[in-house]
């Protein structure tokens, strides 16, 4: 246990032979209010594990009926207890959305951890599972993000020339966060230039929203249509670019 990074997900479980209920108020910071049975010897000294080392008795957070609590039986059938308890981190406890007795013989206890679900335009995505990252609110985040975002781009749009601005600078793209707008001269390569983004973005996990995704002619009347993930992307007369509104002209008539 000293072994492991504090911040590690970490999950103990198995027969730890101990009953650990009833909850009273000097144990409610290791256990829950659901437990079945007396606490023994054996539940004390696991209430001073869990305690020492920052762990939570996941399976009595979960109101079950009192039979659903036992995970075991003595062989005559007279004697029940719950003494199978699966462990988790306290910085970990609300991943834990389900402990139920296993449905495999000889398992007793099955936990089903929290897959990660967003909300976009109001309506929840599917669940997904999250290999690496950092929580939320973590400094290291925007970092990291930006670091990522940079990749991409530099990858992505380095073949590409852009438009040419006074002074004869090159612009390709402008970022702010996760608010990118991609710039190109050439509509003939706009096809190619999104799919290298959305190639690049796919290789460190990352998607582009196309519901968000807009197209706009600037000084330029076409009939191109650009596709992302096998749907048409909207084309507009208008954009709004970090609360700034752009106009078809590249002016900011509409802003004022």
């Amino acid at each position: 246990m000293q072994k492991c990074p504090k911040r590690d997900f970490l999950i103990l479980a198995g027969d730890w032979n101990s009953r650990v209920g009833p909850t009273d108020p000097n144990v409610r910071d290791v256990v829950g209010s659901f437990t079945y049975g007396q606490r023994c010897s054996y539940g004390d000294r696991l209430h001073q594990f869990t305690r020492s080392h920052n762990l939570f008795i996941t399976y009595t957070m979960f109101q079950h009926k009192p039979s659903q609590r036992i995970t075991w039986h003595s062989n005559d059938g007279s004697t029940a207890a719950q003494i199978d308890h699966i462990l988790i981190r306290q910085l970990w406890r609300s991943s834990v959305i389900k402990v139920t007795e296993g449905r495999v013989r000889g398992q007793n206890l099955e936990a089903i951890i929290r897959l990660s679900i967003v909300r976009m335009l109001g309506e929840k995505t599917e669940p997904f599972s999250v290999e690496s990252g950092v929580k939320e609110g973590c400094i290291l985040s925007p970092v990291l993000f930006n670091y990522c975002i940079n990749w991409i781009l530099i990858r992505a749009l380095s073949s590409f020339d852009g438009v040419v601005l006074g002074l004869g600078i090159n612009v390709s793209d402008l970022d702010y966060a996760d608010d990118i707008e991609a710039v190109i001269a050439d509509s003939a390569t706009a096809q190619t230039m999104l799919n290298k983004i959305a190639y690049f973005s796919q290789l460190l996990g990352m998607k582009i929203n196309t519901a968000k995704t807009k197209v706009m002619d600037l000084n330029i009347q076409s009939d191109y249509q650009l596709v992302l993930y096998g749907q048409e992307l909207e084309k507009v007369d208008s954009f709004t670019y970090l609360s700034s509104v752009v106009d078809p002209q590249g002016g900011c008539d509409l802003d004022v």
